[in-house]
């Protein structure tokens, strides 16, 4: 771990960037193969019915986590970031985002008497996995926070090797758990408990230098994150009902058990695969930070204009050929009772091709200028396609309209962010968009012939035109990646 000072610099960021990303995605290639291995012992002791039952209390537990208690999490990289820049320290900003983070959990567990009955009745759930369900969202909180203080402290390699960690702890839990006796779904939630709450510790103790001594609340900072985080409430609420949780709610009322177990096997495939660009992100919040976004316009025009498109496109084809390994790799390891999650892979990868950019830069730009406000409207109109489409598609497609419910959302919400960030300058509107189309093109070609080949087939002829009408743009966006990269 390099010094504190060292880390402090715009400098540092360019410098290190290169060897962070690929630390990072060693670090989450070593996590997707720990997560299909340990989705493996989950589906094998629990079969699809005991599993779509696991998403469940996952889906309630987020519920949690996410509408009360992490919406004021960036505020901690945003802040925490400033001060470790400042002054090399982060006690400030971890105690005070802890302060907020604990009057969060205590309001959700005095209300939980209100809320729990009926969201256990929507979701199926037995009134004896409340406690689990409790330790989940209030264990995977804390988490978050250590996360966040790793991220605001430059520690990106430290924090990918505690999410690989995190796994491996997963799995040897839970070869315990099956060693001893049959795996319940609850059992198996308490692995998730364990293994995050021992990570966040492990997290806490390399922090301890720049975190303790020094417990304090500062108030005019807590006004500062709180106004911060006000927008990113209903964007909290409004993300929640864009996600996969939401789609359990529409799975478990239109559907089975079952077919929730398989939905929620082929999302966390591909939550892995957006794991990359969300890393991406990670390092480049605080180099925006850092540098100061309105001091260095014209780079980071070129930065959208040029670079993003390029990397959208990467970004896509590479999606693409996610899903067509993931077609080969779910009937050969989780067997024939999970075959059925192979078709929903396609959509939901069109879902992580939409994701990328907004993942990698946009957020980030507009959480280092504190345009907060713009992931509420992004986050409506998410919640809106999710909900909408949900409703129309599954009683009259089955799995596959989820799949896709979830690929409007995640499209709805770049078209947001791609209006936002770029309407400014009046140019540019169309390039990520378009950078999107061989994961889209190949999402379509699958679902209406059910063909992985042919869906690859076309994905790669689709980003090859793609490639020669906006060649002098990709150009652009080639020669600009190389300056970043000999100035580092």
């Amino acid at each position: 771990m390099e010094p504190a000072a060292d880390r402090r610099h715009a400098t540092w960021d360019l410098r290190a960037g290169p060897g962070n990303y690929f630390w990072i995605v060693t670090s989450q290639i070593a996590t997707a193969g720990l997560s299909v291995l340990s989705v493996w012992m989950a589906t094998t002791a629990l079969g699809p019915t005991g599993y779509g039952s696991f998403a469940a209390i996952l889906a309630a537990g987020h519920f949690v986590g996410q509408l009360a208690i992490d919406w004021s999490a960036v505020s901690l990289v945003r802040y925490g970031c400033s001060e470790f820049i400042d002054t090399g320290r982060l006690s400030t900003a971890f105690w005070t985002r802890l302060a907020i983070l604990i009057a969060a959990a205590g309001v959700v567990a005095a209300t939980s008497h209100w809320w729990w009955p009926a969201l256990a009745r929507v979701l199926h759930l037995p009134d004896a996995v409340y406690l689990p369900t409790m330790m989940f969202g209030l264990g995977t909180a804390m988490w978050l926070h250590v996360q966040a203080s790793l991220q605001a402290a430059k520690l990106p390699r430290l924090r990918a090797r505690l999410l690989t960690v995190e796994r491996v702890l997963i799995i040897v839990i839970l070869g315990l758990f099956w060693w001893q006796g049959p795996v319940s779904p609850a059992r198996l939630v308490v692995t998730y408990v364990l293994a995050s709450l021992t990570t966040c510790g492990v997290g806490l103790y390399f922090l301890r230098g720049i975190v303790f001594p020094g417990v304090r609340v500062d108030l005019a900072l807590l006004r500062r994150m709180l106004t911060f985080s006000l927008p990113l409430v209903p964007a909290a609420v409004l993300g929640y009902f864009s996600s996969n949780y939401v789609d359990a709610l529409f799975i478990t009322h239109y559907l089975t058990m079952a077919d929730l177990g398989r939905f929620t096997v082929a999302y966390q495939l591909t939550a892995a695969l957006m794991q990359l660009p969300n890393l991406l992100g990670s390092l480049v919040l605080p180099f925006f930070v850092s540098l100061d976004l309105d001091r260095s316009r014209a780079a980071f025009v070129r930065l959208l204009d040029d670079a993003l498109p390029l990397m959208t496109l990467g970004w896509s084809v590479l999606c693409v050929i996610a899903a067509a390994a993931g077609a080969w790799v779910i009937p050969l390891v989780l067997g024939p009772p999970f075959a059925a999650a192979v078709p929903l892979l396609w959509p939901l990868v069109a879902a992580a091709a939409f994701a990328g950019p907004v993942l990698t830069v946009y957020i980030t730009a507009a959480q280092a200028q504190s345009l907060t406000f713009v992931n509420a409207v992004s986050a409506t109109a998410a919640a809106v396609a999710n909900v909408g489409m949900n409703a129309v598609l599954i009683p009259r497609v089955g799995l596959i309209g989820c799949a896709w419910a979830t690929a409007c959302a995640y499209g709805m919400s770049l078209l947001v962010w791609v209006w936002f960030v770029h309407h400014r300058d009046g140019r540019g509107h169309g390039r990520v968009v378009e950078a999107t189309l061989p994961a889209v093109s190949a999402a379509i070609c699958a679902t209406l012939t059910g063909s992985d080949v042919l869906a690859l087939g076309v994905a790669l002829v689709v980003a090859l035109l793609v490639a020669l009408v906006r060649r002098d743009r990709m150009a652009a966006g080639l020669s600009f990646l190389q300056e970043v990269r000999a100035r580092t």
